[in-house]
């Protein structure tokens, strides 16, 4: 019984997740051919809502959807700095290697496309393989070239200055300064800031 009712020995029955006993009953794919199930009530006829907007396009019923400077939402230029990433990793694939490795000597295995500055930004052409660290030092995203730094150069070579004369915590400079803790360490530490020569 389901719900009261005779199961159709025509129909496979499952349990949903909110504990309902539904019917379905199987069918071949108008798309792609596969077998597979679809609910009684719906009348399914694709094994997917990929097959489905697919045949759609195939049989003209359905457009597809407009790409690139097509698209009703392409903003060129003023796109945001996520979007013009996406738009180099969709035309020209994940980046693979770091190109400065043999001059820059480093290590890391995690790539990423980086904007070569002063050209145009909305060209995927216009953007090189580095590796995590090549591309935060190119950047300048460490120490005031972050656009949310809190600090500035000066103010990190006084804290180095004063934690090294003594009588001055971490906590002391971190609550006068409004960062964190960790912050006056990196820049005490040389890992935030680097020095002025």
């Amino acid at each position: 019984m389901s719900n009261g009712r005779p199961r159709n020995p025509q129909y496979t029955y499952k349990e949903d997740s909110k504990g309902r006993v539904l019917a379905y009953r199987p069918i071949v794919c108008e798309h792609c051919g596969k077998e597979a199930l679809a609910r009684v009530k719906a009348k399914g006829r694709f094994c997917s809502h990929e097959c489905s907007t697919a045949w759609l396009h195939a049989q003209g019923k359905m457009p597809a959807p407009a790409r690139g400077e097509e698209a009703p939402g392409w903003k060129g230029s003023t796109a945001t700095y996520s979007a013009m990433h996406k738009r180099v990793v969709r035309l020209r694939g994940q980046a693979d290697h770091c190109e400065q490795r043999e001059t820059a000597g480093c290590h890391s295995l995690t790539y990423q496309w980086s904007w070569i500055h002063d050209t145009n930004p909305s060209d995927p052409q216009n953007y090189r393989q580095l590796c995590r660290p090549c591309h935060v030092a190119y950047d300048k995203h460490l120490g005031e070239g972050n656009a949310r730094a809190k600090l500035r150069q000066e103010d990190a070579d006084t804290i180095r200055a004063r934690y090294a004369a003594g009588g001055v915590t971490y906590r002391e400079l971190a609550a006068e300064y409004g960062v964190t803790m960790a912050t006056i360490s990196n820049i005490v530490l040389h890992r935030r800031y680097a020095p002025q020569s």
